[in-house]
């Protein structure tokens, strides 16, 4: 593996395997057990307008990456460092072939993203969220814990927990009641009480983040 630390430590913890050709830029953190695989970049620069390198004059962020535990970080995939926060993905979360996870993202844990699946910028998916292959987001978009996109679709707006969508842009088209589960309409009135209360407390977050990024960017 090739390891940059520059401008902040790379701590790899105990019984983390990574593949001779991935390159790893600090600040980075890879949890216990987390896999990364041949060709991924964890931690390149923002791809952001006005910081670098675009333009190579433009403000430097290095708020880092951080990878859970038992994470699976597969071939050519792409994390890059955070503008706010870190860019983060949670504990035994699957990144499959190609992904690109964008500048402070946040990914929960036990998240399954398939092949080339992109998350633009500053995009939060809450635990257990199903991407099928190709799947695109928009900036700063939340995708409820337990939601199903389906592949090739285009995230425009915000998707609530246990939501199944589909298409560019995604539209409502059922529950997420996993691939043995009977189709089932989606009803907000079944979700549980605590369910709803963590997806207002990241949409809060999220508006938060916004106002914070603005004020950032015009300093």
């Amino acid at each position: 593996m090739i390891v940059e630390d520059e401008h902040g430590p790379v701590t790899i913890s105990r019984g983390a395997t990574i593949e001779d050709t991935a390159i790893i830029i600090g600040p980075a953190f890879i949890g216990e057990d987390a896999y990364i695989g041949h060709g991924a970049v964890i931690g390149a620069p923002p791809q952001y307008r006005g910081v670098y390198p675009s333009p190579v004059t433009g403000k430097r962020f290095h708020r880092g990456v951080r990878v859970g535990n038992d994470a699976c970080v597969r071939e050519l995939v792409q994390i890059h460092q955070g503008i706010l926060f870190e860019t983060y993905v949670g504990d035994d979360t699957l990144l499959m072939a190609g992904c690109h996870i964008g500048h402070d993202s946040e990914i929960g844990s036990n998240c399954s993203l398939a092949p080339f699946s992109l998350l633009a910028g500053h995009t939060i998916l809450c635990d257990g969220v199903t991407f099928g292959q190709g799947v695109i987001t928009h900036p700063w978009v939340i995708v409820g814990e337990h939601a199903m996109i389906g592949l090739n679709s285009g995230v425009l707006d915000d998707v609530l927990p246990y939501q199944k969508v589909v298409g560019s842009p995604a539209k409502l088209i059922g529950k997420n009641t996993g691939a043995m589960g009977i189709r089932k309409g989606w009803d907000l009135h079944d979700l549980d009480t605590e369910v709803v209360k963590r997806y207002v407390a990241v949409r809060v977050r999220r508006d938060n983040n916004k106002k914070l990024m603005k004020e950032l960017m015009e300093r």
